[in-house]
């Protein structure tokens, strides 16, 4: 298989997209690039003037027929778009030793060839490309195929020394595509220090990377010198590039001349800036405001709109003769603040530019938000003549912007608030009921051996469980409570605007019996309960850590009464949790400092009086609480899976 080359971005790339073949061949018709395209049949329904000029073949001589070829090859033989038409691509490396599969364009080829050109009487080098039109079943209706002379030129000889410091205008050799020499004026006009610092270099790597007329420089240039070569003597202008990055306009002379046998051309340079620098804003303006891709609309002193662009056809659904002479508030969906609008206009007035965020109703119905920038525009005595808006779609802008916003203060999993959002509206609830005198309760809720229905059936069946815990916690409380998952199976309930703690245990309640329901997850009846802890405003904390401290402390002391129930808070239980936080810490040391020890118990039968066994029995003999009973430390290491360590041991 051959190399496979640099894809460049052909205009065909875009119009192979387009499902409407009459539009395509409307929009092929105007190129400037050679392109002809092939129906169904293979027979020829478009041949440009780029393709007329390039093949020396008239569209009259190939239109409806299967000639084309005759264009190219001295002997019948398929072109690209024949093999695509034809279904034989996969012939492709037997007629274009040279190819590429496009990445951009469905189904497209690049290929490389040379061509006989036997109406013109020289070979070409052309890159070839092309790619299919489809129908909406997928079928190929037409192909598109685009020529590009690529003809290398013999390499240079020898390089011509001679200055032209005569002339007061830049002056350069061309060989090859490329300038080879230059005088002072050059120079001097570009803006360099040396001219070794721009001299084998392409017109285009000397200009914006886009011409006036929409072409880009590369391969205007080359067209140029083509026509230069063919004619002997061509003029036309051209916009270049100084070294500090401005521009400016140049009419541009090119002759050709022998040089010691060899082709060259003779470029002069004249700068018509001056001449043409109001001609050309105009026409970019012109070309901006047809072809920009964001809506914009111009309206005169009155704020009447006189002009629209293509893109706020497009955006707005309207056509322009239903727009024209009206306000733009036609296109208003009433949704923006009425104090964005006087701002707006305030600005305009003080500074003549505004941009901000407005809501506009499209004619089918539709509101959606756009960006807007807005300018008023004044004549040369400082009196107002227009305004010209433009306006871009931002409604995937807002939605991505929800959307982050939503997971940033939502749990992924269940939909429910994150630990950040708790906090945020906790600590606004807490401000509430300190000024309204009123009562709040944080409730802590942990599921009761969640780990094990986790471990057993799966993380895919435990984030079904913690769903359905999420909607049930969600149905036990009012809207204004504030429902969160900190992560794994805890959850907080805020109970805002409390009249005593009885609301609290009665929620509570609820709570722990609604959770301890039966649940159908996945085909399978899954049982689990909660065990709750409440801390309330102001008796148990005044923030939002102490609070949550406390109710979390309050649920462990719910887990020690057997679980399934819940437990309010109290300063007993500080001074629990305090030794319990202490005794996991130093229990996860005690096995490598041999702080365990075993005591036998004999075990005696009664009727003989004799030892029949012993039974050994954990004991824990702590550095500074001496000897602590297995009642104590064993459901800590269970909990925190040192058990299986100890067992081991």
């Amino acid at each position: 298989m051959a190399a496979a080359l640099p894809w460049r971005r052909r205009e065909t790339k875009k119009i192979a997209n387009y499902r409407g073949l009459s539009f395509t061949t409307e929009v092929v018709q105007q190129l400037v690039v050679p392109t002809f395209v092939l129906d169904a049949e293979g027979k020829v329904i478009v041949w440009n003037k780029a393709c007329e000029t390039l093949t020396g073949m008239a569209s009259g001589e190939v239109l409806g027929t299967r000639n084309h070829w005759r264009a190219f090859y001295g002997i019948e033989r398929p072109c690209l778009a024949d093999l695509m038409v034809e279904d034989r691509l996969e012939e492709i490396d037997h007629y274009y030793p040279i190819y590429h599969q496009s990445l951009e364009v469905a189904q497209g080829v690049h290929t490389e060839n040379w061509c006989v050109m036997p109406l013109r009487g020289n070979q070409l080098y052309l890159e070839i490309d092309a790619g299919p039109i489809r129908d909406e079943e997928g079928n190929i209706v037409a192909v598109v195929e685009t020529l590009r002379d690529m003809t290398l030129r013999q390499s240079a000889e020898s390089r011509l020394r001679t200055m032209f410091e005569c002339s007061p205008d830049p002056v350069w050799i061309i060989e090859d595509g490329r300038f080879v020499e230059c005088n002072d004026s050059a120079i001097h006009t570009l803006g360099y220090a040396s001219k070794d610092q721009f001299l084998n270099t392409h017109p285009s790597q000397l200009s914006p990377p886009v011409q006036p007329d929409g072409e880009d420089s590369y391969s205007k240039a080359e067209r140029m010198m083509a026509l230069a070569r063919d004619k002997g003597l061509h003029r036309f202008e051209w916009i270049h590039t100084r070294a500090d990055g401005s521009t400016f306009t140049a009419e541009v002379t090119l002759s050709v001349i022998d040089l010691a046998g060899r082709q060259a051309i003779y470029c002069a340079w004249r700068d018509i800036s001056d001449r043409k620098r109001a001609e050309d804003a105009l026409r970019l303006y012109a070309k901006v405001f047809e072809n920009s891709g964001e809506a914009i609309l111009i309206t005169d002193r009155s704020n009447r709109i006189i002009a629209v662009n293509q893109a706020l056809e497009r955006d707005s659904g309207y056509c322009p003769e239903e727009l024209l002479g009206k306000d733009p508030r036609v296109l208003s969906a009433h949704k923006t603040p009425r104090e964005t609008y006087q701002l707006m206009w305030a600005a305009l007035r003080e500074s003549g530019y505004w941009q901000g965020e407005l809501w506009d109703l499209r004619k089918d119905g539709m509101i959606y938000p756009k960006w807007a920038a807005i300018s008023a525009i004044h004549d040369a005595k400082g009196e107002l003549t227009n305004y010209i808006a433009s306006f871009t779609d931002i409604s995937e802008r807002k939605a991505a912007e929800a959307r982050i916003d939503h997971l940033a203060h939502h749990d992924a999993l269940t939909g429910l608030f994150n630990r950040y959002s708790l906090e945020n509206r906790l600590a606004q609830s807490l401000l509430a009921a300190r000024r309204e005198n009123q009562q709040l309760a944080v409730i802590f809720i942990d599921l009761d051996r969640f780990k094990v229905i986790n471990d057993t059936l799966g993380h895919h069946v435990g984030d079904l469980l913690l769903i359905e815990v999420a909607n049930r916690l969600a149905a036990c409380v009012r809207e204004s409570d504030i429902v969160a998952r900190l992560g794994g199976d805890e959850f907080v309930v805020t109970l805002t605007s409390l009249a005593n703690d009885m609301d609290a245990a009665l929620v509570a309640k609820k709570i722990v019996a609604t959770l301890g329901d039966t649940y159908e997850i996945d085909g399978k009846q899954l049982h689990t309960t909660p065990s709750v802890g409440i801390s309330l405003f102001p008796a148990n904390g005044e923030d939002v850590d102490t609070l949550m401290k406390n109710a979390d402390t309050a649920m462990y002391h719910a887990k020690e009464k057997g679980r399934n129930n819940f437990q309010f808070f109290s300063p007993a239980m500080t001074a629990a949790a305090t030794e319990r936080l202490e005794l996991e810490r130093d229990l996860r040391s005690a096995l490598a400092n041999s702080e365990f020890e075993l005591h036998y118990q004999p075990q005696v039968c009664a009727t003989q009086n004799l030892v029949r066994g012993v039974e050994a029995l954990i004991r824990w003999r702590h550095p500074e609480r001496g000897l602590i009973p297995p009642l104590k430390f064993i459901p800590i290491a269970e909990e925190t899976g040192v058990i299986e360590a100890i067992g081991t041991w």
